[in-house]
């Protein structure tokens, strides 16, 4: 006959098929994903996208004022909502508790306004650019190797400078033999 022990406290229980995990002493920040607690996801929707406004006027946020725009009282609920934020990397910031600050180091862009279309338009800009060369070696090469007696247009412009600059040598050391004598 096998023993049955009860679950301990602390022994993780799965939940229900259908019902998301609430969190109990047994059960950490890491443990649990930013959705799963007992409010709404609209409403974790809508408070991590105010925390994230605020965070993009200022690099330093006070909790009071995280507090009062959230609706939240300061204490664990308004640090474990501002921890799910970070865990769904929407920001990246440090609680002071000390000061009673959110120092800000990173935040997702609710917007995509003009400096990051700019942005993303001189990034494509050098990959095409990028793009082209390669699309040039790759066609000098597919040349190449139908036509292997034949020097790509790279090569002969290499050997062009190679040959000029041993001219210019010739007559440097010609200066130089007529200035000797």
């Amino acid at each position: 006959m096998a023993l049955r022990l009860a679950p301990s406290l602390f022994q993780k229980i799965p939940p229900p098929i259908g019902l998301a995990p609430v969190p109990t002493a047994a059960t950490t920040m890491s443990d649990t994903t930013p959705l799963d607690f007992h409010y709404s996801e609209q409403i974790f929707d809508e408070q991590a996208r105010s925390l994230i406004s605020m965070c993009a006027e200022r690099d330093i946020v006070l909790l009071k004022d995280i507090a009062q725009r959230l609706g939240l009282s300061v204490g664990e609920e308004l640090e474990d909502t501002i921890m799910k934020v970070i865990l769904a990397n929407a920001i990246k910031a440090k609680i002071d508790e000390r000061a009673g600050n959110l120092h800000v180091y990173w935040y997702f862009q609710l917007a995509f306004g003009d400096e990051q279309w700019k942005l993303l338009s001189r990034s494509i800009d050098v990959l095409l650019g990028r793009l082209a060369k390669s699309s040039e070696y790759v066609q000098d090469c597919i040349k190449q190797r139908h036509q292997p007696w034949q020097k790509s247009d790279a090569y002969n412009d290499m050997d062009n400078e190679a040959i000029e600059g041993e001219d210019l040598n010739e007559e440097d050391e010609d200066a130089e033999e007529v200035s000797q004598d």
